[in-house]
C-alpha cells in the first residue's frame, strides 16, 4: 500500500511538498502518542468536497451505512457548488456546504504549485472555522472520500474526531487513523467497497447513489442527450468536434438535445448551432430527469456518465486520456475525436 502514498498529488513538486508534510504530520502523532480509535457509527462525517460526480459517487455509501446502523446520525461536508446533489439523499441529518479552493473560478488553469499556493491560503483562513462548526456535531468517525489533493483530512484532524479512515493518495494520510487500499484498475465506488470490508460492513449488493427522476421535466421522447461541459478544459473536445456530429444525427434523423449549465456551456452549444435544442439543467433534479428519459447518452468525462450509470441508461464517454477510475461499469469508451464510431454506436442504440 506504500506505493500508492501520495500517487494522485499530480506533480513532482506538489508530491515533494506534500511527502515533507506527510513527515510534519508523523512526527506530531508520534509525540501525541493518541490511541488509535476504532471505528464508532453513533455519528458518521462522510466528506468529499470536489465536483458534482465526485460527490455523487460519495452518496452510494449512504443507504447502506443506515442500513447497518438505522440508529447512526450522518453528516455531509461538501461544497458550495455540488450540494444539491444531496437533495436526493433522504438519510442525511446534517449538510456542511462550505466554499472550496475548487471554488476559484481559475482553479482549474491553475498549475499544480499555484494550486498548492492556494490551498495553503485556505487552510489558513478557513479549515479552522470550518473545523470549530463539524466540531459541534460531535462526530464519532469520520471518512475522506475524495482521492485527490486537496482533500479535507486537516480538517477532520483539527476537528478532533476520534477515528478518521480515508485514502492516501492524496496527502495527509498520517493524520488518518486507517488508510483504504487503493487500487489503480477499477472504477471508485469499487474503491469505497474496500473501505466498507476495512469497517467490517458486509455488502450485499453493489453500491447505488441515490435518485430521483421528475418524468414531468422530460422533453418528448425518444431522444439522445449530448453533454460537451466539464469542470476541467482538458478534457473537452472540439466545436467542429461537436458541430460535425450534431450535424451528422440531424441528417439521419435522430433526435439530439443538448444539456449544460452556465454562461460558459450555453455559448458554446449556441456555437454548435443547436441552441433550439438545448435544455437549460437549471438544477439537479432536471438533469436527472433528461437522463432518465434519453436512449441514450454522449458525453465527455463528467457526471452524466455516473448519472447514466445508476440509471440503466445507455452512455458513451468521450475520452482525451481514459482512466478506469472515472469509467463506470456497462458503458463504452471512445478516445480522441471517433467520429464514425460514435456515431455507429448512437445509431445502434436509436434502432
Amino acid at each position: 500500500m506504500s506505493s500508492s502514498r501520495n500517487c494522485l498529488c499530480l506533480s513532482w513538486k506538489l508530491r515533494l511538498l506534500v511527502t515533507w508534510l506527510d513527515f510534519f504530520h508523523k512526527s506530531i502523532r508520534f509525540f501525541s502518542r493518541s490511541r488509535q480509535k476504532a471505528f464508532d457509527p453513533r455519528r458518521i462525517l462522510l466528506s468529499n468536497w470536489a465536483s458534482l460526480g465526485d460527490l455523487f459517487l460519495a452518496t452510494s455509501l449512504v443507504p447502506i451505512l443506515k442500513h447497518h446502523f438505522p440508529d447512526c446520525k450522518i453528516g455531509f461536508l461538501v461544497s458550495k457548488n455540488s450540494s444539491e446533489v444531496l437533495a436526493t439523499c433522504t438519510d442525511i441529518d446534517w449538510v456542511h456546504a462550505v466554499e472550496t479552493p475548487f471554488m476559484e473560478t481559475d482553479w482549474q488553469y491553475k498549475t499544480a504549485w499555484q494550486r498548492f499556493i492556494s490551498y495553503l491560503r485556505f487552510t489558513f483562513c478557513k479549515n479552522r472555522a470550518i473545523a470549530a462548526e463539524i466540531a459541534q456535531k460531535k462526530y464519532t468517525s469520520a471518512l475522506e472520500l475524495y482521492p485527490y489533493f486537496p482533500n479535507t483530512i486537516p480538517i477532520l484532524w483539527h476537528a478532533k474526531i476520534p477515528f478518521r479512515i480515508g485514502f492516501n493518495t492524496g496527502g495527509y494520510s498520517h493524520l488518518l487513523d486507517q488508510t483504504i487500499p487503493w487500487r489503480n484498475d477499477c472504477y471508485l465506488t469499487k474503491q469505497y467497497e474496500s473501505l466498507l470490508e476495512l469497517l467490517h460492513i458486509p455488502l450485499e449488493r453493489p453500491l447505488q447513489a441515490a435518485l430521483r427522476v421528475d418524468s414531468s421535466l422530460l422533453p418528448p421522447s425518444p431522444y439522445f442527450l449530448f453533454h460537451p461541459g466539464t469542470s476541467h478544459h482538458s478534457k473537452e473536445f472540439s466545436l467542429s468536434f461537436w458541430q460535425e456530429l450534431y450535424q451528422l444525427c440531424q441528417k439521419r434523423k435522430i433526435p439530439i438535445y443538448f444539456t449544460g449549465h452556465g454562461a460558459k456551456e450555453e455559448r458554446f452549444i449556441r456555437d454548435i448551432g443547436a441552441e433550439n435544442n438545448f435544455y437549460r439543467t437549471t438544477s439537479w433534479s432536471s438533469l436527472t430527469s433528461l437522463i432518465a428519459g434519453s436512449a441514450g447518452v454522449v458525453s465527455v468525462d463528467s457526471v452524466p456518465v455516473h448519472i447514466a450509470a445508476a440509471l440503466g441508461v445507455p452512455f458513451a464517454v468521450l475520452y482525451k486520456k481514459y482512466s478506469p477510475l472515472w469509467f463506470p461499469k456497462g458503458g463504452t469508451a471512445f478516445w480522441q475525436e471517433d467520429l464514425a464510431n460514435i456515431l455507429e454506436w448512437i445509431h445502434a442504440q436509436y434502432d
